[in-house]
């Protein structure tokens, strides 16, 4: 009488389970190798509601499902009602130049942030998801906005000189077109300010020693004291706008 398990399907059992355990087998290995990271740094470039900026963020990650983020960015700030226009020397030269701009802007902040993580990344789980709710100061550079206006001398005859915007002096009529970029760096005026935001970090880097990820964010910034873009035009104190940012780091 035959036994219904010989020495052949014996063999092929043990051969198959082998096979098959080999992923199994690896797969935990890689768990039990990759150790959970405590610190993360990050580099982020950033699109916003009033411009463009750059990002920094280091993470000190803890064991229960949430971090602390340290951010600190550098962004344009530009006012949606700012609006380029021809000169009225177009045919002379002239430049195209932004009416009633009176100041450039930009900000730099540093926030703290408390980081939720709702779905972690492991073996299991590829992506991460996360939710980051920060504060910090900020500060506003103000740099004066130059223009060439038109000084006349004689009759319908003028020279173009160099001066920063001024509404009681310069109208369409005199203003030639905007003048050189860095003129101005050493007239730099600062302004506190103080910033919330709510982030939503989606990291698609697949591996917890990696950070490959978009931010989604809704901020507000508000300000001792209005901003001062434009000269005539009303000034804000209070901005409240989104951004996206793609990050891009490593954590250990």
């Amino acid at each position: 009488m035959r036994s219904g398990l010989n020495f052949r399907s014996i063999a092929r059992l043990i051969l198959g389970i082998t096979i098959l355990g080999l992923p199994l087998r690896q797969f935990a290995q890689d768990l039990q190798d990759e150790e959970d990271p405590t610190h993360g740094l990050a580099l982020g470039l950033l699109a916003h509601s009033f411009g463009f900026g750059i990002d920094v963020q280091y993470s000190l990650i803890r064991t229960n499902n949430s971090s602390f983020v340290f951010s600190t960015s550098f962004i344009s700030y530009k006012d949606p009602k700012e609006l380029k226009i021809q000169s009225a020397y177009a045919d002379q030269g002239g430049k195209r130049y932004i009416y009633d701009k009176k100041n450039y802007v930009y900000l730099l902040t540093s926030t703290l942030g408390y980081s939720k993580i709702w779905i972690p990344k492991s073996g299991f789980s590829k992506v991460g998801l996360s939710t980051i709710f920060s504060a910090g100061p900020a500060l506003a550079f103000l740099k004066p906005y130059y223009l060439e206006v038109a000084i006349p001398f004689s009759g319908n005859q003028a020279f173009v000189e160099v001066d920063k915007y001024d509404a009681s002096l310069y109208n369409y009529s005199n203003i030639v077109g905007a003048a050189d970029y860095f003129l101005g760096l050493n007239e730099i005026q600062v302004q506190p300010g103080f910033r919330g935001r709510v982030s939503t970090l989606i990291d698609f880097a697949g591996t917890r020693n990696l950070i490959r990820g978009i931010e989604f964010s809704v901020f507000g910034d508000i300000f001792a004291k209005p901003l001062e873009i434009f000269d005539l035009n009303d000034n804000r104190t209070l901005w409240v706008g989104g951004a996206i940012e793609f990050l891009i780091g490593n954590a250990w």
